[in-house]
């Protein structure tokens, strides 16, 4: 069960109840233990929350208190997410951590430790371009500061990795690729098809009884060529259908075609 917390009514006394909390928060955070150091800073943000209405009416001198303590807080549980959170958990860490650095950066927009933070964890989420991004502007901005150097240069490594390992893996699946094209020879397409039908016995309109009538012998192997296709899957049903329509044309130009010769009979 959480212990019950109460905290003042007085400004003061809270501001000196979370600055308290935050020195015992970060002898812990110095000696590795992150998680009691978050219960720390976490109690002392308690301590230091006053709603938008009391910080409208507080003076410069008191708002100018309550950042002082508020912000080291949350900068500082920020780290505590960071270091409690390896790549295998959740990102739960994560959004909480993102939530409170970006309250640092809507009081203080220029803090560069809250950039820091905010560049760390984009970093930790996968979006290591907008880490990078993040991590050169503080490393022009402040090119003394070693921790930005140091994180801009583990970050470019591990973006390079990244990539070597990713022109390895497409390298090998063209390679794959080829070699099962290879083995498995020419593909025949509609071109060789289109070839093979193509000659001196080419299916003409004009040839057999009428104009409208296709030769036997014509429409076996025009029928060879295209069952040569490589073509499967959905579009079966629809040559299926167009051989039909095929069958039933080829039923209807047959009686228009000896219609037509009784006729001549007849005149004849």
């Amino acid at each position: 069960l959480r212990k019950r917390v109460y905290r003042s009514y007085i400004f003061e006394e809270r501001c000196a109840a979370g600055a308290a909390l935050k020195e015992a928060g970060n002898g812990l955070l110095n000696a590795g233990d992150f998680e009691v150091a978050l219960g720390q800073y976490d109690e002392g943000l308690f301590h230091v929350d006053f709603d938008e209405f009391q910080r409208i009416e507080l003076r410069d001198e008191h708002r100018r208190l309550l950042h002082g303590v508020r912000i080291p807080l949350l900068l500082n549980s920020v780290l505590c997410h960071l270091k409690m959170n390896p790549p295998e958990h959740s990102a739960t860490r994560l959004v909480t951590a993102e939530v409170r650095c970006d309250e640092v950066l809507k009081l203080e927009p220029n803090n560069s430790k809250a950039q820091f933070r905010r560049a760390q964890l984009h970093a930790r989420a996968g979006e290591d371009e907008r880490a990078r991004v993040l991590l050169e502007a503080l490393c022009a901005a402040f090119p003394s500061e070693r921790a930005f150097r140091a994180e801009l240069a583990a970050l470019s490594e591990r973006m390079r990795q990244a990539r070597k390992q990713q022109d390895a893996f497409w390298a090998g699946a063209l390679k794959k690729q080829a070699a099962q094209s290879e083995a498995n020879g020419p593909v025949t397409g509609v071109g060789t098809a289109s070839a093979s039908a193509a000659g001196p016995d080419e299916p003409c309109l004009t040839r057999g009884c009428g104009p409208l009538l296709i030769d036997a012998a014509c429409a076996a192997r025009a029928a060879r060529a295209a069952s040569a296709l490589p073509l499967s899957g959905p579009l079966m049903p629809l040559f299926s259908a167009l051989s039909g329509v095929s069958a039933i044309w080829e039923w209807i130009a047959r009686m228009l075609w000896g219609h037509a010769v009784a006729v001549d009979r007849r005149h004849d």
